[in-house]
């Protein structure tokens, strides 16, 4: 007797799973096509029909451009994360948290260089209005990492009055880094230079360019008094 062939149980995936890999498509068909990437591009890509993307998403647009604040969302999550856990026992040091800071940071611009260096450049494909709608959705983004500044710099000797703004140069420093390391760093072999490259990041953010004796950076190694 012929064996009937079954048809395979489709995948189901959870509503979560489906929007990441939707906006992780978005990523992908946006830096090759720009802003005419369509749904039925970035459905093709994710795996799924475009009735599904609409379940998530109006249009393709509103996706691209979730996807471009994407990075800097995950930022903030890591972010609020590191915060919350250096206050729930010993709170972690100034210099442990600048270091964590610049790796978390690095690490999610690496990730995401190609499309955060067309989107976000000066001749991205975006819209003026879509351009403007960018820019109002990721200041508050950064102005909600600048808050955790603040409240992390309470006890750990950071200038409070500039901390957002030093915050935002901070990040601009890392993405600088991110996008144009191959031209500009003497050594391009990242991987094996991460950890030395991201305390020489942290020393500069801490202690500008001159030479700070040991002693007077020893207390931001040091846990802060409540």
């Amino acid at each position: 007797m012929a064996k009937l062939d079954v048809a395979p149980t489709p995948v189901r995936r959870r509503p979560a799973e489906v929007r990441r890999l939707l906006l992780a498509a978005a990523e992908r068909v946006a830096v090759r096509k720009g802003m005419s990437a369509s749904a039925q591009e970035i459905a093709a890509e994710a795996g799924v029909h475009r009735s599904v993307l609409y379940r998530h998403f109006t249009s393709a647009e509103e996706l691209v451009q979730m996807a471009m604040l994407r990075p800097f969302d995950e930022f903030l999550e890591r972010i609020q994360l590191m915060t919350a856990r250096s206050e729930e026992a010993e709170p972690t040091p100034l210099w442990d948290l600048m270091v964590g800071f610049l790796g978390d940071l690095l690490d999610i611009l690496f990730d995401h260089r190609d499309f955060l260096s067309m989107a976000l450049s000066e001749s991205s494909p975006l819209g003026d209005a879509d351009r403007t709608e960018l820019q109002h959705r990721l200041g508050g983004v950064l102005d909600d990492i600048g808050e955790l500044a603040v409240r992390a710099g309470v006890t750990r000797g950071l200038d409070l009055q500039n901390a957002r703004i030093n915050t935002r140069l901070a990040i601009a420093m890392a993405s600088g880094v991110a996008t144009y390391e191959r031209w500009l760093l003497p050594d391009p072999h990242w991987p094996e230079q991460r950890e030395t490259l991201i305390e020489q990041m942290a020393s500069v953010l801490l202690y500008g360019v001159r030479a700070v004796p040991d002693a007077q950076k020893r207390p931001d190694r040091l846990s802060p008094k409540r």
